[in-house]
């Protein structure tokens, strides 16, 4: 089955293309799972959404004949590094820990002072934090004159952050409050 997909900034469509290729030589019973019958949406969601992290859904998945398929596909925004045990993972907007970090683009790095574990496929806990680095990151060069080194965070249930600027301060930040009114 040959797939057509839109949508997709991040993950290369010879990827999807492979997950469909998976899923089309799986069997129920004696029938391909490719069948016009059995590659549903959600069926289709649920194997891209599994294999590929960066993909948050399968907005549409229309056959078009026995051989093809598009797709519509809404991918993960990256929202921030999360640094733990000296390795880097990609974190959405969500909150949802997607890949190890490889290519960190203009994203901030967050150091995670406790050392705790994290796994590919996690939801960190507090979403306010999450918010609020993603906010403050974006409000900071608008505010502050100094370029922002690091942020640190005491473990992913954290309500405090610290944004260290390149020229060694710190500044404290509660993200129970507005950012940009802290920065103000």
């Amino acid at each position: 089955v040959e797939a057509s997909v839109s949508g997709n900034k991040q993950v290369p469509t010879e990827q999807i293309q492979q997950v469909i290729d998976m899923l089309a030589n799986n069997r129920v019973f004696l029938i391909k799972k490719n069948h016009y019958l059995l590659m549903t949406k959600g069926r289709v969601n649920a194997a891209i959404t599994s294999a590929i992290s960066e993909v948050k859904e399968v907005v549409s998945a229309n056959r078009q004949g026995l051989n093809k398929i598009e797709l519509e596909i809404r991918e993960r925004n990256p929202g921030f590094v999360f640094v733990t045990k000296a390795r880097k993972f990609l974190v959405d907007e969500d909150g949802n820990v997607v890949k190890e970090a490889t290519d960190i683009q203009d994203l901030p790095e967050v150091y995670n002072q406790m050392d705790e574990d994290v796994v590919i496929g996690e939801l960190l806990p507090n979403p306010k934090l999450i918010a609020f680095i993603i906010s403050m990151h974006k409000s900071w060069t608008m505010k502050i004159n100094s370029p922002l080194a690091t942020v640190k965070v005491l473990g992913k249930r954290a309500s405090e952050v610290q944004f260290v600027s390149s020229e060694g301060w710190t500044a404290y930040f509660d993200v129970n409050r507005s950012g940009v009114s802290q920065l103000t």
